[in-house]
C-alpha cells in the first residue's frame, strides 16, 4: 500500500526519534550558551546543534535497522518492521545523516573529530556495547550529557577562554542512566528472548532497581548542590524545586513499590519529562543572569 509523501516524511523522521534528536539540538545551543559564544557567531552554534541532531538521528536510524528482527518479534510497530520505510531506504537515509551530521562541522577541527568519534561509538554500540550489561547504558548516557560539552567546545574557537559547566552532563548523565535502565527492566522478556545481556537479565531486577534508586539520589544532589555552592541563580532552584525534583521523589516512591511493566513504562516517560524541566531550568537561568 502506498503512503502519501507527508507520511512518508512521518515515517522517516519517526526513526530517527525525532524527540531525542531535538534534545540533542537544544543541548547543544545550551552548551554554547552556558560557554558566553557571542550571538553574532550564531551560524556556527547552530551548525553544531545540527550536527549533533543529525548524528543523533543517526544512531537511531541504524539502530532500527540493526534491530528490526528484535523489534517485529517484539511487536513493535515502528516503521521498518511494518515496511511503511524500507530497509533500503533507511539505509540510504542513515548514510545520508552521517555524512551531512559530520561534514555541517569539518571547519571546526575539535567538533568535527568528536562527531566522527561519536559516529563511530554509535556505530559499535548498536552491534556490540548495547548487549554488554551495563556498558551499553553508560554509552548512551554519556553521550546524550556530551551534547552540552559539545556546545561548550565552541568556545575554544570565539571566545578568549574555554568555558564549561560538568552540572548539564552530570544532570543529563544520570537522568538517562536511570532511563536506560528503566527501559531494560521493561524490555527483560523480549531482551532475554533475544539472548541480549542487559543489566537486569545478568543481576536482577531487585539489583537494577537499587541501581536506579541510587542515581536518583545522586540527581537530587546534583541539583540542590549548584544552588548552594556555585553561581547558579534561584530560577534554577525554583524550576527544579517545583518540577524535576517532585518528578525524580514521585520516582524513588515508585522503585520501592511493586513493579511491574507498565511501572517501567510510567517511569522511564517520567525521566524524560525530568530531563525537559531540567533543561528548561538551566536555559531560564542563564537568562537571567
Amino acid at each position: 500500500m502506498k503512503i502519501s509523501f507527508v507520511n512518508k516524511c512521518e515515517k522517516f523522521l519517526s526513526l530517527t526519534r525525532f524527540i531525542n534528536s531535538t534534545m540533542a539540538f537544544i543541548g547543544v545551543i545550551l552548551g554554547a550558551f552556558i560557554a558566553n559564544i557571542p550571538l553574532n557567531h550564531y551560524h556556527h552554534i547552530l551548525l553544531a546543534a545540527l550536527s549533533a541532531a543529525l548524528i543523533s538521528a543517526f544512531g537511531n536510524v541504524d539502530n532500527d535497522i540493526i534491530d528490526i528482527d528484535i523489534d517485529r518479534d517484539e511487536g513493535k510497530q515502528r516503521a521498518l518492521v511494518t515496511n511503511e520505510v524500507s530497509l533500503f531506504e533507511a539505509k540510504i537515509f542513515r548514510a545520508l545523516l552521517l555524512i551531512i551530521g559530520n561534514t555541517i562541522v569539518i571547519h571546526l577541527p575539535i567538533l568535527f573529530a568528536v562527531s566522527i568519534t561519536v559516529s563511530v561509538l554509535l556505530f559499535i554500540y548498536n552491534r556490540v556495547l548495547k548487549r554488554k550489561a551495563l556498558i551499553g547504558n553508560i554509552v548512551v548516557a554519556f553521550m546524550v550529557g556530551l551534547t552540552f560539552l559539545y556546545g561548550n567546545l565552541l568556545s575554544i574557537y570565539f571566545s578568549e577562554n574555554f568555558n564549561y559547566d560538568l552540572i548539564p552532563f552530570l544532570l543529563a548523565f544520570f537522568i538517562n542512566m536511570s532511563r536506560e535502565l528503566t527501559k531494560d527492566c521493561e524490555d527483560i522478556d523480549g531482551d532475554s528472548a533475544n539472548n541480549l545481556t542487559t543489566f537486569p537479565i545478568v543481576f536482577g531486577l531487585k539489583k537494577s532497581q537499587f541501581l536506579i534508586f541510587s542515581f536518583n539520589i545522586i540527581l537530587l544532589l546534583i541539583i540542590i548542590y549548584p544552588s548552594l555552592f556555585l553561581s547558579y541563580g534561584y530560577i534554577f532552584y525554583i524550576i527544579n524545586i517545583f518540577t524535576t525534583i517532585p518528578i525524580i521523589l514521585w520516582a524513588l516512591k515508585i522503585l520501592t513499590s511493586k513493579m511491574t511493566k507498565a511501572s517501567y513504562g510510567k517511569l522511564s516517560k517520567m525521566y524524560k519529562i525530568a530531563m525537559l524541566t531540567g533543561v528548561l531550568s538551566l536555559f531560564a537561568d542563564n537568562i537571567s543572569l
